[in-house]
């Protein structure tokens, strides 16, 4: 809860009648198995989200607790499991291959997740876009960006995977709610280049923006799933 995505995720399950039960890491450690077992079972959960960041070892002990109890259980991942290509959007098919150490652990909390529980539902998410001063997101970055360097360089011939916080928790709330197992792909940009979305953002926010149209780099790291309906990033910003 004290992340991105979990605050706004916490609001959508309230909205829908649910209450929230926080995890405390420092009521609760996730190194301790015991402690782990005992607050998700004292919990009385209808469903765990993993939103966390953390040792694989936690995301593991979580999952498989969760299967033996029969709690629905949702791990969020990332599109940097990938390392991107040329070749147009990233399906579930394809396999991991992060070079990174980000990408490589949460590859490995999905492996380990996927091994304890069958039934867990596995959600890769692109860069997050919000309004807020607060937030490890987009817009920060950019208006970081521009205060240190006083323009914000942005790739015509890279197509980033993200999508507006709000539509991704709400597709988050409704895997869980679906509960069908497997790994999805929450995307929201279907055709922006980096450039364009980040001149429509300084636009339509008013951000003060200095930016830049460069070449490089050259990537499209795009996701695609067609059981998940998110509305596109332009969408949202033509709302606006």
């Amino acid at each position: 809860m004290n992340g991105t995505v979990a605050p706004e995720l916490a609001s959508v399950v309230e909205a829908d009648d649910g209450s929230v039960v926080v995890w405390d890491r420092e009521k609760v450690s996730p190194d301790n198995l015991v402690e782990v077992q005992r607050f998700i079972r004292l919990s009385k959960a209808d469903a765990f989200f993993h939103v966390a960041t953390g040792d694989p070892a936690w995301a593991e002990a979580v999952a498989a607790y969760c299967h033996e109890l029969s709690i629905p259980f949702l791990f969020v991942s990332s599109v940097s499991v990938f390392k991107g290509n040329n070749g147009g959007a990233l399906t579930v098919d394809h396999q991991p291959d992060a070079e990174d150490d980000y990408g490589k652990y949460k590859a490995e909390c999905e492996q380990r997740v996927r091994a304890v529980n069958p039934n867990a539902i596995i959600a890769r998410l692109g860069w997050q876009i919000a309004r807020g001063p607060d937030g490890n997101h987009m817009v920060n970055f950019l208006i970081q960006e521009f205060n240190e360097k006083g323009v914000v360089e942005a790739s015509t011939a890279w197509h980033p995977s993200c999508c507006f916080l709000e539509e991704s928790v709400s597709a988050l709330h409704g895997l869980m709610k679906r509960g069908e197992p497997g790994v999805y792909h929450v995307e929201g940009n279907p055709d922006c280049s980096f450039f364009e979305i980040v001149t429509d953002l300084d636009r339509k926010f008013e951000l003060g923006l200095k930016v830049e149209a460069v070449e490089k780099p050259v990537l499209d790291n795009r996701m695609a799933d067609e059981r998940v309906w998110v509305r596109p990033v332009r969408t949202v910003l033509e709302a606006r």
